[in-house]
């Protein structure tokens, strides 16, 4: 008899443990997304270097 009350109590147990794990929140807050990937930034053309440019700055 001992020991159907140490087994249910290891279900019981067993029980609660699971329950827990399996309710229990991952800790995210809000909507789950992806990353949003960052926007390509065009650089501007090199511009060549002419006596005219020179003269003019």
């Amino acid at each position: 008899m001992h020991a159907q009350q140490i087994s249910r109590l290891l279900r019981l147990l067993t029980g609660a443990l699971l329950a827990t794990v399996l309710l229990s929140a991952c800790g995210q807050k809000g909507p789950l997304t992806l990353p949003q990937a960052e926007p390509e930034v065009a650089a501007p053309p090199p511009q060549k270097i002419t006596e005219d440019t020179e003269s003019q700055g």
